[in-house]
């Protein structure tokens, strides 16, 4: 894949390769990705326990829980019913609580379960065209192409605290003023502030910026 592609391209699958042929695929950021898969559709998902899975798996990712308190969850209950877009993101919604995990496969039944009424859970194993899922790989991995020398001198206080505060609130709004917030400690790295002020970019947990602020991998 070369940079030109990997800025456009719809398929996580191919961008997850590219990842995983850098090295770059760490657990952490893979299950963070995850779980942004499932929250795209949060208002969908009817399921208490789905919810619950992925607050979990983000409480996994951020080592505030250990992988053994996991366990209980981790056995799905029966198979999934065939069409049923709660019992299809039910049954992958294990997947985020196993101590690796596939985020192809989340990605792909999200996108579709995401839009039942237009996609069939049976494309599952041959449709991969997911470009909100893509985007967020991106926001999470960064451009593998390019290197980022990131300065601590940068992680000024005012940039650490709204780092912290949209990542703890899951609102990443202040991503403009994050990146004056990094302009005023001395930040001149387009890469860095063209992210963050990106007005059609989109930001979740994990994003390589707000890691990259908070000190995170």
């Amino acid at each position: 894949m070369t940079e030109e592609e990997w800025e456009v391209h719809r398929g996580p699958k191919h961008i997850i390769k590219e990842l995983e042929k850098q090295k770059i695929l760490t657990s952490r950021k893979t299950r963070l990705f995850a779980c942004s898969c499932y929250r795209l559709i949060w208002d969908q998902i009817h399921l208490a326990s789905i919810k619950l899975f992925v607050e979990l798996a983000e409480a996994r990712a951020d080592r505030q829980i250990k992988q053994t308190d996991l366990q209980k969850y981790r056995t799905p209950q029966g198979k999934p019913i065939r069409n049923s877009a709660d019992e299809h993101l039910r049954f992958y919604a294990h997947e985020i609580l196993q101590p690796r995990v596939n985020p192809s496969n989340i990605a792909l039944t999200t996108r579709v379960a995401g839009e039942l009424k237009k996609y069939n859970l049976d494309m599952l194993n041959e449709w991969e065209d997911c470009p909100e899922q893509a985007n967020l790989l991106r926001d999470i991995f960064g451009n593998p192409f390019r290197s980022i020398d990131f300065d601590p001198t940068w992680r000024a206080a005012t940039a650490v605290g709204l780092a912290q505060t949209m990542y703890d609130a899951r609102n990443f709004h202040a991503m403009p003023i994050l990146a004056d917030a990094l302009q005023d400690a001395g930040c001149e790295d387009a890469t860095i502030l063209d992210h963050c002020r990106d007005e059609n970019g989109v930001h979740v947990r994990g994003c390589w910026v707000v890691d990259l602020v908070l000190n995170k991998s």
